[in-house]
């Protein structure tokens, strides 16, 4: 089930079980620029590292779910396609 709750930093996850990071630079200028303090910043990082560190390995268990589930995704769709 797709997500997407739009902050400072975004690990945006892909069916594959890939992930990309973004928007590392608009948490940058939100500490630069004092809407969030240190503590905030060095949080929103350390979660970060934390959450890449499962994600790489597959110990969170919507992650094992959602690949399959991808998988029975695909049997489904070639055993129709045949």
């Amino acid at each position: 089930m797709p997500f997407w709750d739009d902050l400072y930093l975004d690990v945006i996850v892909l069916p594959n079980g890939k992930y990309l990071i973004k928007d590392i630079d608009e948490l940058e200028d939100a500490l630069n620029t004092n809407v969030i303090e240190q503590a905030d910043y060095l949080l929103a990082k350390n979660t970060m590292k934390d959450l890449m560190k499962n994600l790489h390995s597959m110990s969170l268990s919507f992650m094992k779910s959602s690949q399959e589930h991808l998988h029975l995704l695909l049997k489904a769709h070639e055993k129709h396609s045949s």
